[in-house]
């Protein structure tokens, strides 16, 4: 039986951050769902900065144990002993030795799984010969393709595609996300490891909105009517881009939308621009500072639509969009794409409002008939009753540690 996990990544700052932080926290709350010790180990700076997120190195947040092997989230200048050529050689191995030290705590307390949640091919490599050495599983989660993504530097997609080949070939067990990873898996290899399909997560039950940030509760409280996109806008610009100007076709009289999350000053001025020539700076808001979880919930509860466009491309069908769990979880409807995973949960006009074409004019129009819908009210209830059902952390991780144990038969 599973004593104890090593979730272990770089992808995500703890205990606070955006879809990646909410999917591992969600992961660690299901494993302790079943009386399992987790620890969730950082091994990269996650906050830059006058106003880090994260400020401590190691703790516990929710039940969850947290650790930097960088020694803090923040990056700070060395002293100047540490700044000579061999000090700073010495400092580079201090992550890898506090990395160790967490493995080997970890291995002596009964642990023997070991989630990886990144694309690094140097530190897979290293984790890879550390569980080896120490007895331990390696484990992968995979939760899109990123060599789809466009307009990115050749040598980073050569070293994922390593990463990928490697996590695909050199895996103990594999975690994957949606159909588009298993068949690709299956391009690399014909002998695959034993792996597990599972989605999404949420937290169903966990529906309180008690709101501490009354600065941004005054400016985001529903004093009108609106609509709500949420992402990176900075990883998805086109997408956003995309969702102002359906919003300028969608012409519903008195509806405002708000735009939330990551969004630098370069994509804020773009963005800004694109809704000033289209006359709509009246209606259209951007909140790119970091929302507490409880607040985002009140937001996506009070508006009349939750919307996520998803053309169809490898890196949608590869991916499953965490955020469409706490959409659904809040009982708003929801009008997304018909694009990969999507399909597999959710129906047309009973849980959910799809639209088929990746075109500007089709989603504003899918906008406009969404809002009028009289039924409305009863979609965005049935979307919550499926993820309570389908994507609630405590049931869909019971699956994954059953998968854990079955690596480990002859354990004790």
């Amino acid at each position: 039986m599973l004593k104890k996990i090593l979730i272990i990544g770089d992808l995500f700052g703890f205990p606070k951050g955006y879809a990646a932080t909410n999917y591992v926290t969600l992961l660690a709350k299901g494993v302790l769902h079943h009386s399992i010790d987790v620890k969730v180990i950082v091994t990269t700076h996650t906050d830059y900065g006058h106003t880090p997120l994260n400020t401590q190195s190691k703790g516990v947040h929710e039940g969850i144990k947290f650790e930097y092997t960088t020694g803090s989230p923040s990056p700070h200048t060395p002293s100047r002993i540490w700044r000579t050529r061999i000090g700073s050689r010495i400092r580079h191995y201090f992550p890898i030795i506090r990395l160790l030290k967490c493995l080997i705590i970890a291995r002596v307390k009964g642990g023997r799984h070991v989630l990886f949640y990144s694309r690094n091919y140097d530190l897979w490599k290293t984790l890879r010969k550390l569980t080896k050495h120490l007895g331990m599983k390696l484990i992968p989660i995979l939760v899109e393709w990123t060599p789809a993504i466009p307009n990115r530097d050749q040598l980073k997609v050569k070293k994922e595609l390593q990463f990928y080949e490697a996590a695909f070939k050199q895996s103990d067990g594999i975690v994957l996300i949606s159909d588009f990873l298993i068949e690709k898996m299956h391009s690399y290899t014909c002998s695959s490891p034993p792996f597990i399909k599972i989605p999404i997560l949420c937290r169903a039950g966990m529906r309180s909105f008690q709101i501490d940030q009354e600065q941004i509760a005054s400016s985001l409280t529903k004093s009108s009517s609106y609509i709500v996109y949420c992402a990176d806008h900075n990883g998805y610009k086109s997408d956003t881009v995309s969702v102002i100007n359906s919003f300028a076709e969608a012409q519903v009289d008195g509806l405002q939308l708000k735009l939330i999350g990551k969004c630098s000053p370069k994509t804020n001025k773009e963005l800004t621009e694109i809704i000033t020539n289209l006359g709509i700076s009246d209606r259209v808001h951007i909140y790119p500072e970091y929302i507490e979880t409880e607040q985002l919930k009140r937001i996506y509860s009070d508006a009349e639509l939750l919307l996520l466009p998803m053309e169809k491309s490898d890196r949608n069908f590869a991916r499953f969009p965490s955020k469409l769990a706490d959409y659904l979880l809040s009982g708003t409807a929801v009008l997304c794409h018909r694009v990969g995973e999507v399909t597999n949960y959710l129906e047309d006009n009973k849980n959910v409002y799809f639209c088929d074409h990746w075109s500007e004019k089709e989603f504003g129009r899918r906008i406009h008939t969404s809002i009028h819908d009289p039924n409305r009210e009863n979609i965005g209830q049935s979307g919550l009753c499926i993820a309570t059902r389908e994507f609630d952390c405590s049931h869909v991780v019971a699956n994954l540690v059953h998968f854990l144990n079955s690596l480990d038969p002859q354990v004790p």
